[in-house]
């Protein structure tokens, strides 16, 4: 977002600054029974004063706490939710896996080189579609496969929709700049 003033860099930034942090970091990736997208919307959702005044892992924590709470987590342990251990977790963050399989012809909309525009709306819930794309107009540069709608998955459905990457001109998006800007979005975006 505008208004925010530039982006602070630290030199030799270390990954966490504090202890807490690492395990705040662990508790997410080792406990927390929910998907990605869930967790990105319980953090949208929080207080935005509260967002403005805190800090990176700060965020992620009132996420873990948001999603355990949603999820009746705090009503006591499952014993089918245990922790991983360290080395299931360092296998799975670390395995590659196929995507999805690629969507067959006839099966998506849009196709490479074909002109769009992304839908100018204000989404309800989470969403992934960038506000500073919505209303502009761009070109299908790849077809990807279908993958499982964020949007969707934050809510517990796990839709899937073809995704795309959509190249645009950088002026047409900011004003000037002689580059141009590419983004991955997901077909129910795109017009």
């Amino acid at each position: 977002m505008q208004g925010f003033g530039p982006v602070e860099i630290e030199p030799n930034e270390p990954v966490f600054h504090h202890n807490w942090e690492r395990r705040v970091f662990g508790m997410n990736f080792g406990s927390l029974s929910a998907n990605i997208d869930e967790f990105r919307h319980a953090i949208e959702r929080m207080d935005p004063a509260e967002y403005l005044r805190t800090s990176y892992y700060e965020h992620w924590l009132h996420g873990i706490e948001t999603v355990l709470a949603e999820k009746g987590v705090f009503e006591g342990p499952k014993p089918e939710d245990k922790p991983l251990d360290g080395a299931t977790l360092v296998d799975a963050l670390t395995t590659p896996h196929p995507g999805p399989p690629p969507v067959p012809p006839g099966q998506q909309r849009f196709a490479v080189g074909d002109s769009v525009r992304v839908r100018r709306y204000a989404p309800p819930g989470h969403t992934r579609c960038p506000r500073y794309l919505r209303g502009a107009a761009g070109e299908i540069a790849a077809v990807h496969g279908r993958f499982t709608l964020p949007d969707a998955s934050a809510h517990g459905d796990n839709r899937e929709e073809p995704l795309y990457t959509v190249a645009f001109s950088a002026a047409d998006i900011w004003g000037s700049g002689d580059h141009r800007v590419h983004a991955d979005l997901w077909e129910s975006y795109l017009e």
